[in-house]
């Protein structure tokens, strides 16, 4: 007794902690195993997945609009095609960091980045600090920085500033075909 009393002591959750390690390898197990047979798939192979099976439905209700998969890829595919016709734009396998907020442009600037092969590094927006923003720009070894249209982050001089392009965007145009780096692995 006195043995059995010294060990409930002495390691009072010894069956429990054998138990947790016996579930941690065989679900470690189980992981290898996939990791094996499955193919990976990313957050963006699974939402043109969804973009392609129930486009019209809601993906993004943000400030009183709706954006359905279809708005969020169409406006993914536009973003990745213009970067594309930038000379000095990000290539495949480059970082770009994201300085934006909570907005529907969020997630389609992401994706976008996404299907040109770049990755993205989210910049906390709570920033104010010239000297740690660009600290973070420089940790994450982009080359790109990415802000929201109007935004307020970032000021700049009234000089700089260019003029909007005549004639605004056009809604009769075409929609955006997906960028070319963009291919499903199989």
């Amino acid at each position: 007794t006195y043995l059995i009393s010294f060990n409930m002591f002495c390691f009072p959750f010894f069956w429990k902690d054998l138990l947790f390690l016996s579930k941690v390898i065989r679900y470690g197990a189980r992981l290898e195993l996939f990791k094996l047979t499955a193919r990976v798939q990313t957050v963006l192979d699974r939402f043109v997945d969804q973009a392609q099976r129930i486009p019209d439905k809601p993906f993004i209700i943000c400030e009183g609009s709706v954006h359905s998969y279809r708005d969020v890829d169409l406006r993914s595919n536009r973003l990745a095609n213009a970067f594309l016709q930038q000379q000095r734009g990000p290539q495949r396998g480059s970082c770009v960091a994201l300085f934006m907020s909570n907005e529907a442009d969020f997630v389609s600037a992401w994706f976008g980045l996404a299907k040109l092969g770049c990755s993205v590094a989210f910049l906390n927006i709570n920033i104010r600090s010239k000297k740690s923003l660009l600290h973070c720009f420089d940790c994450c070894g982009a080359r790109t920085l990415l802000i929201a249209p109007g935004s307020v982050y970032i000021r700049t001089p009234p000089s700089s500033q260019s003029p909007p392009p005549p004639g605004g965007s056009r809604s009769d145009a075409a929609p955006p075909s997906p960028p070319a780096h963009h291919s499903r692995r199989s």
